[in-house]
């Protein structure tokens, strides 16, 4: 871990972004900021910075050697955050869940994970999802959820973790007496 200036000669900060899905990079962003951390373009972004983005993204400039290093890293879907400095490419991070890039980029990649590239093959969505397992909630779940909306409606939320403590305790109190009077017996 360490820290590569990537700054300008003007001390901005240029992060490119950039999908894969399947086989396909699709240049997603170009922000510019004058902190190190770029999430997003500052709101003082001028004609010449959207002008920028706007090219990176129509030319997709950096898509071989990002095919490369996607390809290294063995990732068909996914984002990836850079920096350029003296034509070399340096990476920030590969996200393997990112949110996903323009829907028109992903239906046309989508066919290629773990697909047949055939574009007459269609692929298979279920309409309904029923998950493998059957969650089971415990009444102290929803008391203590319940409690939770009643402090939150009243404006209350700063006395809730002394509250749902108390709960917790009194939860527990016909169990210990239970065990006690088990061994009272014994």
């Amino acid at each position: 871990m360490e820290f590569c200036d990537v700054a300008d000669a003007a001390g901005i900060y240029h992060r490119y972004g950039a999908h894969i899905v399947g086989r396909r990079i699709f240049a997603s962003n170009l922000f510019f900021s004058s902190h190190w951390t770029v999430k997003r373009s500052s709101d003082s972004t001028t004609a010449a910075q959207a002008a920028a983005e706007r090219m990176y993204v129509e030319t997709n400039p950096h898509e071989a050697p990002l095919r490369e290093l996607f390809h290294m890293a063995r990732i068909e879907y996914g984002r990836i955050d850079y920096a350029v400095v003296k034509d070399h490419i340096r990476v920030f991070e590969i996200n393997t869940n990112p949110v996903a890039p323009a829907a028109a980029h992903l239906l046309v990649g989508a066919r290629e994970i773990d697909c047949t590239t055939d574009p007459a093959s269609r692929i298979p969505v279920r309409r309904e999802f029923k998950p493998p397992w059957r969650e089971e909630l415990s009444w102290a779940h929803w008391v203590s959820r319940g409690v939770h909306t009643l402090l939150w409606k009243l404006h209350l939320l700063a006395i809730e973790a002394p509250v749902q403590r108390w709960l917790r305790r009194t939860k527990r109190w016909p169990v210990r007496n239970r065990e006690r009077s088990a061994l009272d017996q014994t």
